[in-house]
């Protein structure tokens, strides 16, 4: 994926860590703006995997791709990219690559949240014990996938799929009990967010 030679301007480009910060430095300077349009598509998915992280960008695609989708495409949609998970484009459009880095910042606060949250009611851990890589990505894909349930569901109320029966033949199966179990957990860490006061 690494072009044979980047430009030290290519280079600086692609150690930023949002899409709205290589749009504000492309947009700095006519040098800046020319090195970019020269390695685009490189320095995008380069950004992308520094901000989401290889480990989690699957599911970020994926989000982005529900959000669009028709009524007709769900179960397609369900059966191409839950049965098994497939790795992360190398290739993004601007306006999707910055759709996926403003989703992610939000996404990375409520899972801080929630890992904050989770610690201190705890036993077992110290509040102040760093999470590692793997339960990072295991949470945010969570929080990926009920952005996905959302997104699938949500928006066809009236539709047959919005059954209980539908929606564990069309999303639950694909998932493993306990990733359906972590899913479970940030809808309860949401719920209690909007609606605090029904919570204990």
């Amino acid at each position: 994926m690494t072009p044979p030679r980047l430009l030290p301007q290519q280079a600086i480009l692609s150690s930023l860590t949002s899409i709205a910060s290589l749009k504000q430095c492309a947009l700095s300077c006519p040098v800046l703006y020319t090195s970019y349009k020269a390695a685009e598509s490189f320095i995008i998915a380069q950004i992308l995997y520094n901000q989401i992280g290889f480990g989690v960008l699957p599911e970020a695609v994926l989000a982005l791709s529900s959000s669009c989708l028709k009524s007709s495409d769900l179960e397609h949609f369900a059966e191409a990219n839950f049965r098994k998970r497939r790795p992360p484009s190398s290739v993004y459009s601007f306006k999707d690559a910055f759709l996926m880095s403003e989703l992610h910042m939000r996404v990375d606060l409520l899972r801080r949240i929630f890992f904050r949250k989770a610690l201190t009611a705890s036993q077992c851990a110290s509040p102040s014990q760093p999470a590692s890589p793997s339960e990072i990505d295991r949470i945010e894909r969570a929080f990926y996938r009920f952005e996905m349930y959302r997104h699938i569901f949500s928006r066809f109320q009236q539709n047959r799929h919005w059954r209980v029966e539908a929606q564990q033949d069309m999303f639950f199966k694909y998932f493993s009990p306990w990733e359906n179990e972590q899913l479970a957990c940030v809808h309860e860490f949401l719920a209690q967010l909007v609606i605090p006061g029904m919570f204990p």
